[in-house]
């Protein structure tokens, strides 16, 4: 067994320490392939987990815009409740002008409601709206007016769970 230019001889014991130059020739297309490939995989990596992180932060985008409607939702309902209140109030006081302007406010939280209600909420709406608007004389009857409030409360529950 003979020594070639690249072996090396430690205690009897013969280990290459280099390549010859024979072993080399494929050497350069090697490491450009695996160069290739590694930048290759990391551009994937990169898109990939830069899909990942725009789908989450596009569904957390979802969630707190969903939150924002069901609290606007919430305030505009309790607006409406309040103007129909302050009209049957309003109606027993017996005062003409504050009547009307009360009447209106009720018009026009009505139409904000509709305009965010679901269908099935929109009957509820209508008919709380069209008892305060005809109560006349002694104002809403309290009766009444609860069933209709309680029947519009619980449509706008279903809507905002």
């Amino acid at each position: 067994m003979g020594l070639n230019s690249g072996d090396f001889v430690h205690n009897g014991l013969i280990s290459l320490v280099m390549a010859t130059s024979a072993d080399r020739g494929s050497g350069p297309l090697v490491v450009v392939a695996v160069a290739i490939t590694g930048l290759l995989s990391t551009v994937g990596a990169a898109a990939l987990g830069g899909y990942w992180a725009n789908q989450s932060v596009q569904r957390q985008f979802d969630s707190e815009r969903q939150a924002q409607i069901q609290d606007q939702r919430r305030i505009e309902y309790a607006d409406f409740v309040r103007a129909t209140a302050q009209l049957c109030e309003t109606i027993e006081s017996g005062l003409g002008p504050k009547v009307t302007a009360a009447g209106t406010e009720v018009l026009n939280q009505q139409a904000v409601v509709l305009l965010i209600a679901s269908p099935s909420l929109r009957k509820s709406v209508n008919a709380l709206t069209y008892y305060v608007l005809n109560a006349t004389g002694k104002g809403c009857d309290d009766e009444k007016y609860v069933a209709l409030r309680d029947a519009f409360v619980e449509a706008a529950k279903g809507e905002l769970s």
